[in-house]
């Protein structure tokens, strides 16, 4: 099965800076990303940041083992057992893991690890801001990496911006200077959210429906179920299914009411 990832040197870039930005948004003790593989759904360690990262990189997750190998097969965030950590990478000291998975269209891609020396520091706190980064971090994919995604200004707006947050990573590496480097940390927080609202925003002018999604789409606002809308397009029930997968595929949402919601903010509903 393909990726929609493209294998190259901007992959390895945006897993070493999102390894870098999660251990700095959350001061944990070590930041890891890993690729998974579209074929087997093994997960390999590409990146690292903190405490004793050497043997790391390169290291293989089995689907379904350990709290990364969980998240590639259940597809959400897993806190892993302290008493259970997971041997392929596992590092003295660490306490506490937690694996989260990042998709891209819809399948798991990447896993991100966050951990501590401490048992107790992710929380539900934590863990919410961790969901929040690897969101950001999705958004990002969704557009830039693969070929269902907005084409044109996004892209090169996205690259430019990919490249700009690299360029402030090298300056705060080469100073000490706590204020200087708080500026920086200010300045590529907003580089991020520019690209998060940018996506956002060229995503959704984007979208479009046929004629016939629409007249679905406004049966369904109506409330009409399946059957009647079908009945009422003198169609089958199983185009009006398919129907309705692909404008949840085009509006990003999981259910009708959701597709109806988002149709309306875009204006494409009374």
């Amino acid at each position: 099965m393909r990726s929609d990832i493209p294998e190259d040197s901007l992959l390895g870039s945006f897993l070493a800076t999102l390894s870098a930005r999660l251990r700095e948004e959350t001061s944990a003790d070590l930041t890891m990303a890993g690729r998974v593989d579209p074929r087997t759904r093994i997960l390999t360690i590409r990146s690292v940041d903190g405490t004793q990262p050497a043997g790391l990189i390169g290291r293989i997750v089995e689907p379904g083992r350990g709290a990364g190998g969980r998240a590639v097969m259940l597809g959400r965030h897993i806190l892993a057992d302290p008493e259970r950590l997971d041997r392929a990478v596992c590092v003295k000291g660490i306490r506490s893991l937690l694996a989260v998975p990042v998709r891209c269209h819809g399948r798991v891609e990447i896993v991100v690890y966050v951990g501590s020396r401490s048992e107790y520091f992710i929380d539900a706190a934590m863990t919410a801001h961790v969901l929040w980064l690897t969101h950001l971090a999705e958004k990002y994919l969704a557009e830039a990496a693969g070929p269902h995604g907005v084409d044109g200004p996004w892209r090169r707006m996205a690259y430019a911006l990919h490249q700009v947050e690299s360029q402030l990573e090298r300056i705060r590496r080469r100073t000490s200077d706590p204020v200087i480097q708080n500026e920086i940390a200010t300045i590529r927080r907003l580089v991020l959210l520019s690209m998060a609202e940018e996506q956002s925003r060229v995503a959704e002018t984007s979208v479009t429906l046929s004629p016939r999604e629409l007249d679905l789409l406004g049966l369904v606002a109506e409330g009409l179920s399946n059957a009647e809308a079908a009945e009422q397009m003198l169609v089958t029930r199983e185009t009006v299914k398919s129907y309705l997968r692909s404008i949840r595929g085009k509006l990003g949402v999981n259910n009708r009411t959701a597709a109806v919601s988002v149709a309306r903010r875009l204006g494409m509903l009374r």
